[in-house]
């Protein structure tokens, strides 16, 4: 099969290059999360951004560089093996291991 050379193949390049716009770090939580026994159920939530290319071309520095940014937060369960994955509030992965599966 030949490689598309419609414009939507070059949508699916990254957003960001390492050397050029390097993502960055906002925040990383891990906490236990389960209703009636908390060490039930993990939620851990990531957050990240990409800076902008535009701000570092301009010569800007730290905070003014901040992009595009966005959260992902897993939703473990040790007793049902329920696992969700959340993007930006929208759940984009969920499965069901056996029940008292503790590994992911």
């Amino acid at each position: 099969m030949r490689p598309s050379t419609s414009s939507s193949a070059n949508n699916s390049a990254p957003h960001y290059d390492l050397g050029i716009n390097p993502p960055y770090q906002i925040n990383y939580r891990a906490k236990r999360a389960g209703k009636h026994i908390t060490a039930s159920k993990r939620r851990i939530t990531f957050q990240f951004g990409f800076s902008s290319v535009d701000a570092i071309a301009s010569g800007h520095t730290e905070a003014e560089c901040r992009g595009e940014e966005h959260e992902i937060v897993l939703i473990w369960s040790h007793i049902t093996g329920k696992r969700q994955l959340f993007m930006d509030g929208r759940e984009i992965h969920m499965s069901k291991a056996a029940r008292g599966n503790t590994k992911f």
